[in-house]
């Protein structure tokens, strides 16, 4: 099959591919731009006919695209029915949804997919970085900008469908591999020091039962929110010290709370616990099961379940009390901010203070990856990496009073 190249003029080029002969043919076109001019002997620049190659190769093996679907009809009739409904978790699909009926939609769904350019995606991404006015929950009206990382999630997504959309042969290329959304500058995670995690454990002893076995059990555990919110009672071994995740609990407008399974294959699992967590633990068991019975003496527990954390009508826990109580825990015994994910960083912190390996850190964290944890907590790794000169010289130096570091003095 051949093709050939039109030159359009401020170094932008048309390129022609067909298929099929007589009244079955169909010619294709691509447009593309190149900065490289055109040679003195009147040949193209060897990246159009690179292009060319490509083209006609799509061409001839069916992949270029031929519907004049738009972003918005593929999304709704192909990508959601045939991939995201029957694929992904329930929040993330409604989180997906927002995303979507909120921007993406109103700037992208009326392009065709096949016209659909990195150009198109930068211009969106530019319109995401302007301040947005919106109502607060008190009826005033504020000024806010999305970060840099909810903007990348946009990317994400859109980058996730059209490559659906390339793997099912409906386009021949991904614009938003091309397309250059804001830099997201990597941050250290926030985690509490070690004398914050004893202040912190000093002031839950005077908070209930319930709250002090939340939070601790979270702290030397590690979970991510909705492992903790999904744990039953019969996930807690006594006898062993360990807990078993094997689902979690999570939250929709539409659903309400609902159970589904972990993050990855890797998130079940069972670790063990430090003695006097179980401890405050077993209390906790004592003191639910007591309130539990005089609830349902009087008729008042209207939801039984086997959840560690309820409500005070035996219904689960609403998964968001957590991240509401914590930050107001902290304000009123006036400790540093640290959001409630960060007690899971904090865990890693934990691990690794006291020497333990990516291996023994990844998996009671539940990574699906072992570098997960290399990549997410580097910073800590890198704090304790200090420590080993000196502890190479404290254990092998022969003579230990040359240990005094000499500084060169200015001139």
């Amino acid at each position: 099959m051949a093709g050939n190249i039109e030159v359009l003029g401020n170094g932008r080029y048309r390129l022609r591919a067909s298929i099929g002969t007589g009244k079955n043919r169909k010619v294709f076109r691509k447009n593309i731009r190149c900065e490289t001019p055109m040679k003195d002997d009147g040949k193209f620049p060897r990246e159009v006919e690179l292009e060319l190659a490509k083209f006609v190769a799509a061409v001839s093996e069916n992949k270029v695209s031929r519907s004049n679907m738009t972003f918005r009809q593929f999304t709704e009739t192909v990508w959601l029915p045939d991939y995201a409904e029957r694929k992904l978790k329930t929040k993330t699909l409604v989180r997906y949804k927002e995303m979507l009926d909120s921007r993406i939609y109103d700037a992208l769904g009326h392009i065709r997919i096949s016209k659909l350019s990195p150009t198109h995606l930068n211009k969106f991404y530019k319109q995401l970085e302007e301040p947005i006015e919106k109502k607060s929950k008190t009826g005033e009206i504020i000024t806010e900008n999305l970060s840099a990382r909810t903007i990348e999630h946009h990317h994400d997504l859109i980058s996730s469908i059209l490559g659906k959309a390339v793997k099912w042969d409906y386009i021949v290329s991904n614009p938003a591999q091309k397309a250059d959304p804001p830099k997201v500058e990597e941050s250290e995670r926030p985690f509490l020091e070690e004398d914050e995690i004893k202040k912190v454990m000093d002031a839950l002893s005077k908070e209930p039962l319930k709250y002090q076995s939340m939070i601790l059990l979270d702290l030397f555990s590690g979970l991510r929110r909705g492992e903790l919110m999904g744990l039953n009672w019969t996930d807690i071994d006594f006898i062993n010290n360990t807990i078993t995740i094997n689902k979690t609990s999570n939250y929709t407008t539409d659903t309400g709370i609902y159970e589904d399974t972990v993050k990855t294959k890797k998130s079940n699992r069972t670790i063990s616990m430090p003695v006097f967590v179980m401890s405050i633990l077993r209390g906790y068991y004592s003191e639910q099961k007591k309130y539990k019975d005089k609830k349902r003496e009087k008729g008042k527990l209207l939801f039984e379940n086997d959840k560690l954390f309820i409500q005070h009508n035996g219904k689960p826990m609403h998964p968001d009390t957590p991240t509401k109580w914590w930050p107001k825990f902290l304000e009123k015994n006036n400790l540093p901010h640290v959001n409630f994910h960060g007690l899971r960083h904090t865990n890693a912190s934990i691990m690794t203070a006291l020497g333990f390996d990516i291996v023994t850190g990844s998996g009671r964290l539940g990574h699906a990856r072992k570098d997960t944890f290399l990549n997410t907590y580097s910073h800590m790794l890198t704090t304790k990496e200090k420590g080993v000169a000196a502890a190479m010289d404290k254990e092998f130096n022969p003579h230990p009073k040359q240990r005094k570091v000499y500084r060169l003095k200015k001139i």
